[in-house]
């Protein structure tokens, strides 16, 4: 069953910002530079999970947020 995702995001450090903007547009369609809707699976809501966590590294920009909500 495919459901529907906002992932929303903000990131400092431009270079981060584009990868994470190229991996989301692998997933859904860009409705704002920040801001993806997505239309996902469950196991590929979870490689997207995982693909925007290797991106952002967390643990070194604990500023940076991002989440998806269905």
């Amino acid at each position: 069953m495919r459901r529907c995702f906002l992932v929303c995001y903000d990131i400092r450090d431009p270079k981060r910002l584009r990868r994470v903007h190229k991996v989301l547009k692998g997933y859904g369609e860009a409705w704002q530079f920040s801001v993806f809707f997505c239309v996902l699976k469950d196991i590929d809501r979870v490689r997207l999970q995982t693909d925007l966590e290797e991106q952002m590294n967390q643990k070194e920009r604990p500023g940076d947020d991002s989440g998806p909500w269905p």
